[in-house]
C-alpha cells in the first residue's frame, strides 16, 4: 500500500475499532493475502445476516475526507476477493440557478479542512452514530460512524406451496459515514457494504440553506424576510471508484451495456461493449444503459466471469457551460493516476509540498487521453440533485439524500444465501 505520502498528511490517530474476524471461509491463497496497512487503519467485519465479510483500510485526506482502499469481499462460502483499490469523493459542484456562486466544496474547503485554520470535519458523538460506535479518530476526535444495520430489507422472499412454508432473508449492511460542516451545510458521504456485495455510495446534506434572493424565478417561497425565496440550486456529486479486481491477472475492463428498441415490442441487449481507452460516457434511462468494470480471469463456480456494474440512478442531469467541461457528461473513465484525485478545480488539490501547481490536468475533461489504454480504470461517477428549497427547509433543513449502488453481477453461482460459489 502506498504510505500515502502523495498527500501532506495530518497527524493520524489509532482506529478503536472491535471486530471478530471470523475465518470461516475456504482457505486459500487470496485469503491470506494481508490488508495493505498496519491494524490501526484496518476495518473488518463479519455479517451474521449470510457470513459475508467485509475487509478494508481507511485514511482522511484535507480534501477528499475519508478515503477507504484496498477492499476486499468475502460471499459466503467462496474466496476472498479484492475488488476495489480506492474509494472516495471526487467533487461537491453546487451551481445556483440564479447564476451565482458556484461553488466546488471539496476543493474549496474540504471535507476535513484543506484550510487548517478551518475544521470542516465534525466530531462524532453517541447520538450520531445510534446503534455503532463512533470510534474512528483523527486529530483526536471521533470523526466516523461505524455500525451495521440489521434488516434493512428482505435480502429474498418466497412462499413454498409444497410445504406450505414462507422463505425468507434479511439482509444487513456494514456502514459508514462522516460529517463535514462547509458553510451553512453540512454533509453526510456515506459508504454501505451489503452482505450480498454491494456497495451503495451516497451523499446527505442538511445544515441550514446557504442562499436566499428576492426573485421569485430563482426560488421557492419560504418565508417573510427582505429576501424571502430560498434559492434553488444543483449539488453535482462526483464518486472517484477506482477499480481493483483481483484475480490471475490484473487488468480490469470497463464494458458498456445497454438495450434497444427491435420493434414489434422487442427490446435486444446490445453488448457488453469494451471501453478500450479513456473516454467520458452518459446516462441514458432509455436505453437502460449500465456500466460494469471485470476482469476477465475473475470467474465464479459456472465460468462466468464476475464484474461490478454501476447502477445509475439520477433525480436530475445537469450540463453546465463549455467552460466548465466537468460537467457535460455523468461518466467518465480514465487510467489510474495518483495527482488525478477531484473531478474540477484538481489544481488546487494536488500541489507537492513545496506548493507549486499539480502536473495533472485540473478536471476529469483534461484527464481523457482517448490514446491512453484502460487497465487499471477509475470511474469517475456524477449525480445530480436539484434542491428546490420549502418551508421544511427552515430553520434546520431536512436531510436530502442521493447516491447509487454498486452491484456483483455473477459473484456467485446461486444467491449468496445458497452458499455455493
Amino acid at each position: 500500500m502506498h504510505s500515502f505520502g502523495e498527500y501532506l498528511r495530518p497527524l493520524r490517530v489509532a482506529l478503536l475499532v472491535a471486530a471478530a474476524v471470523v475465518p470461516w471461509a475456504p482457505q486459500s491463497r487470496a485469503q491470506t493475502t494481508p490488508l495493505a496497512c498496519s491494524t490501526d487503519f484496518q476495518i473488518v467485519q463479519s455479517l451474521t445476516s449470510n457470513g459475508a465479510k467485509w475487509e478494508m483500510c481507511w485514511d482522511f485526506t484535507p480534501y477528499e475526507g475519508l478515503v477507504l482502499r484496498d477492499i476486499y469481499f468475502t460471499a459466503p462460502g467462496a474466496e476472498r476477493r479484492k475488488i476495489m483499490a480506492k474509494l472516495s469523493i471526487g467533487q461537491i459542484f453546487v451551481v445556483y440557478d440564479k447564476g451565482s456562486p458556484r461553488f466546488e466544496d471539496v476543493s474549496d474547503y474540504g471535507l476535513a479542512g484543506a484550510d487548517p485554520s478551518v475544521s470542516t470535519l465534525l466530531s462524532m458523538s453517541s447520538s450520531d452514530c445510534p446503534g455503532g460506535s463512533a470510534t474512528i479518530s483523527y486529530m483526536g476526535k471521533n470523526r466516523v460512524c461505524k455500525r451495521v444495520d440489521k434488516n434493512i430489507e428482505h435480502a429474498y422472499r418466497w412462499y413454498d406451496t409444497t410445504t406450505n412454508t414462507n422463505l425468507t432473508k434479511q439482509s444487513s449492511a456494514l456502514v459508514l459515514y462522516s460529517m463535514s460542516k462547509v458553510g451553512r451545510y453540512i454533509y453526510k458521504p456515506k459508504w454501505e457494504f451489503v452482505d450480498d456485495g454491494s456497495i451503495k455510495p451516497s451523499m446527505g446534506a442538511t445544515g441550514r440553506l446557504q442562499e436566499y434572493t428576492t426573485d421569485a424565478r430563482y426560488g421557492w417561497l419560504v418565508n417573510d424576510t427582505t429576501e424571502p425565496y430560498g434559492a434553488s440550486h444543483i449539488h453535482n456529486y462526483y464518486w472517484r471508484l477506482h477499480f481493483g479486481i483481483k484475480a490471475a491477472s490484473d487488468a480490469n475492463v470497463v464494458e458498456q451495456i445497454e438495450f434497444k428498441d427491435s420493434g414489434s415490442d422487442k427490446r435486444e441487449i446490445v453488448g457488453p461493449t469494451a471501453i478500450p481507452n479513456e473516454s467520458a460516457r452518459d446516462v441514458d434511462p432509455l436505453q437502460f444503459r449500465f456500466w460494469r468494470v471485470t476482469n476477465p480471469a475473475f470467474k465464479n463456480g459456472d465460468g462466468h466471469v464476475i464484474s461490478y456494474e454501476i447502477v445509475p440512478e439520477s433525480s436530475s442531469i445537469y450540463r453546465g457551460p463549455a467552460a466548465e467541461p466537468w460537467t457535460l457528461h455523468d461518466l467518465w473513465v480514465t487510467e489510474n493516476h495518483l495527482c488525478e484525485r477531484t473531478a474540477s478545480n484538481n489544481k488546487r488539490v494536488d500541489r507537492p509540498p513545496l506548493g507549486a501547481g499539480s502536473v495533472c490536468g485540473d478536471n476529469v475533461a483534461d484527464y481523457i487521453n482517448p490514446a491512453e489504454v484502460i487497465t487499471d480504470p477509475v470511474v469517475w461517477y456524477k449525480v445530480s440533485f436539484h434542491h428546490v428549497p420549502r418551508d421544511e427547509d427552515e430553520t434546520n433543513m431536512l436531510t436530502e439524500s442521493v447516491g447509487f449502488k454498486l452491484q456483483p453481477r455473477d459473484m456467485t453461482r446461486l444467491n449468496p444465501w445458497e452458499k455455493k460459489p
